[in-house]
């Protein structure tokens, strides 16, 4: 007679285990834990490990490298949505610093954007703060809805923001999540660039950051549309 027999696992314990005889972190306990279940999605792996979903790359690479995950046959591509603003006057070097009103009277549009980012390094991610600005700043390529003359009046940091993956709700944000208004980054580049002789020439479109809570990562065959209230969306496909 075939008796069936029930028992459950304490991860605790076995992520005790796994510290102490494989010398794994405990994010790199709990993430293999969860992957040894079948969670492959990586929000999933966030969810159910308890590791924040910004650590879960880093982490599944450290794993990597350690030889107890192998990577499908599928690249994972971070993609950010972001508000973009184009100059309609040189901001060139001065005596006293630029101000919020100075950035308003030179820009002349807004857009909605996705920008998508890569590491160029053969090790992969993850990087430091110093590779990352000799990378670029990981800047892959950018993708720039229909310009937005009428600008001035929104209440720039109140701008809501939804990113959808495939048509689902993936995550969302404000656009305060940048500096508290994606003009404070404006004001920050203008001095930064102009106190080092540097100038931002008219025509030129400049980014400004993230605007959203989680890390939106895609792979191919994915369509992200990233929505911007009443500035309109932007949408890229992966292939």
């Amino acid at each position: 007679m075939l008796k069936t027999i029930e028992f459950y696992v304490n991860r605790e314990e076995i992520s005790k285990v796994l510290k102490n005889s494989f010398k794994l972190s405990l994010y790199e306990a709990k993430t293999y834990l969860s992957l040894l279940e079948g969670n492959d999605n990586v929000k999933t792996v966030s969810r159910d490990s308890g590791v924040p979903l910004p650590r879960i790359y880093d982490t599944l690479r450290s794993l990597e490298d350690k030889g107890f995950v192998k990577k499908k046959n599928k690249k994972y591509t971070p993609v950010e949505p972001e508000i973009a603003f184009r100059f309609n006057a040189d901001l060139i070097p001065k005596n006293s610093p630029f101000g919020v009103n100075d950035i308003i009277e030179s820009v002349d549009a807004i857009y909605p954007a996705i920008e998508i980012v890569d590491c160029r390094y053969a090790k992969g991610w993850p990087i430091g703060i110093l590779p990352t600005v000799a990378d670029n700043g990981v800047h892959a390529a950018f993708v720039i809805g229909e310009e937005v003359a009428d600008w001035r009046t929104l209440n720039r940091p109140e701008i809501p923001v939804v990113a959808k993956i495939d048509g689902n709700v993936f995550t969302d944000g404000t656009a305060a999540n940048v500096l508290d208004d994606p003009l404070n980054a404006l004001v920050w580049l203008a001095n930064s660039c102009t106190s080092r002789g540097q100038s931002i020439k008219v025509r030129e479109i400049v980014t400004t950051g993230n605007t959203v809570r989680d890390p939106i990562f895609v792979k191919p065959g994915n369509t992200v549309v990233a929505t911007f209230g009443d500035i309109g969306s932007v949408e890229v496909s992966f292939v």
